[in-house]
């Protein structure tokens, strides 16, 4: 623990700025991703249901 805080006080302002912009990148990264497991879903229950409703075919004929 104490290694971990001399660690972070030796950092320069640069290297906290990186750190801060990195950070920032991976949480926008796994927002994106999780919209877009969102969206896949959506569209997935949609194409299901628009398959359902056509996989049976009519018994009149």
């Amino acid at each position: 623990m104490k290694f971990f805080m001399e660690l972070l006080f030796s950092l320069s302002f640069s290297e906290w700025m990186l750190m801060i912009q990195t950070t920032i990148m991976i949480i926008e990264c796994r927002i994106r991703i999780i919209e877009f497991k969102r969206k896949n879903a959506v569209i997935r229950s949609k194409d299901h249901r628009r398959l359902s409703v056509h996989s049976f075919p009519s018994m009149k004929r």
